[in-house]
């Protein structure tokens, strides 16, 4: 029979070829983590993630005192999948890339899974979770990751169009919506949902005009 594949792993005494972990770029050393991890030194994947909103309110659990209001932006941070050619320790890790051990995760789902994890899409969209673009993607894994989710759910991929819409900070013509769509692989949903994308850019450009 196969070896089974062990489901609880020790930090401290198993060894995997793939982590995740999180980096805050206020912090010098996640600074330097990142400058490495977006060199050709590394197969890594990454993004940053500057929009996502706490969906409560949260209080300090001894005063009570509020600390965020719900809607506040979280600090910002970087996801890190990183997959090295050799079994590591998370301990050798941290002292490689430089960060704190208890920052760092065996990847247990694989590549796939934590790249849409790191995008919020389909079952990672949350309350208070943005849902991120491929092109938010950093590092040498950055195609790979693309080609793995090109294959998207339609109904997540018109979501997207329509997040685009909402988001954008600017008066946007069909023609601005085209070329995103193409940009993005969505030349279909563009071509088969105009009615619907026409509705959406009349009902935000004239929401922009009446605060104006």
């Amino acid at each position: 029979m196969p070896a089974q594949k062990k489901i609880d792993k020790d930090r401290e005494k198993d060894k995997s070829y793939d982590f995740v972990f999180v980096l805050y770029p206020e912090n010098e050393a996640h600074t330097l983590a990142y400058l490495k991890l977006t060199s050709y030194q590394y197969n890594a994947l990454l993004i940053l993630h500057d929009k996502d909103v706490h969906p409560e309110d949260v209080k300090d659990d001894e005063t009570g005192e509020l600390i965020y209001k719900a809607g506040d932006l979280k600090k910002e941070h970087y996801h890190v999948y990183v997959k090295f050619r050799n079994r590591r320790y998370i301990g050798g890790v941290a002292e490689e890339i430089g960060i704190e051990p208890h920052l760092i995760q065996f990847c247990e789902h694989g590549f796939k899974a934590y790249a849409e994890y790191m995008l919020h899409w389909g079952k990672h969209a949350k309350a208070g979770r943005y849902i991120y673009e491929l092109d938010n993607f950093e590092g040498t894994l950055k195609s790979a990751a693309r080609e793995k989710l090109s294959s998207e759910d339609k109904s997540l991929s018109l979501f997207r169009v329509y997040q685009f819409i909402k988001d954008s900070g600017k008066y946007l013509t069909m023609s601005d919506i085209y070329e995103w769509c193409f940009s993005q692989g969505y030349s279909n949903i563009y071509a088969s949902k105009r009615a619907h994308i026409r509705d959406w850019i009349d009902d935000k450009n004239s929401k922009m005009f009446k605060r104006l």
